[in-house]
Parts: structure tokens; sequence; C-alpha cells
């Protein structure tokens, strides 16, 4: 089977991706990434599979950009728990 010109061109930039996050030049490598130059990998992984007769590109965030994303949701609670130690501690 084969892949549209599309597919192809997407499915070869997603593997440039993966390269790129493999040697570590991801842009969620470093725990607080710059905004995203377009270099290496954005943080997104895909997949190539067939579904009947037809090629499908899946694309997710990759495992480093899960990560970061949780750590910056966590961030702020973390500072309020620290913020209310402080206070209740000066009582």
């Amino acid at each position: 089977m084969q892949l549209a010109d599309w597919q192809e061109r997407d499915w070869k930039r997603a593997q440039r991706w993966a390269d790129c996050c493999t040697r570590g030049e991801c842009a969620y490598a470093t725990e607080r990434p710059e905004r995203y130059l377009g270099g290496g990998c954005p943080g997104v992984h895909c997949t190539l599979h067939w579904e009947e007769t037809q090629a499908v590109l899946r694309y997710r965030e990759c495992f480093r950009k899960a990560a970061w994303w949780k750590s910056l949701r966590e961030r702020p609670r973390t500072v309020q728990r620290v913020s209310r130690r402080l206070a209740s501690d000066e009582t």
C-alpha cells in the first residue's frame, strides 16, 4: 500500500522529530523549555498504521511534553501550599 504525498511528507517530518527527540534536541528536554523555534522536536509523537485500506497518522504529545505540562499545572498548587505553611508558621 502506498502513502499519499501529504502523508509521506508528514510521516518523514514526524520521523525527523523522533530522531531529534532521541538525541535530546526536543523542545521539552529541559525543565523550562524556551519558545519553540522550529529546530528540533516540538514535543509531538506520531504513529502510522493502516485502517482497512487507508493509512492513518495519529499525533499525541510526547512523554517529555506531558511531564512538562504536569509540572506546570502543579507549580501553582505547590506555591499555594508553601504560602499556607509560611502563613501558619507565622501565627
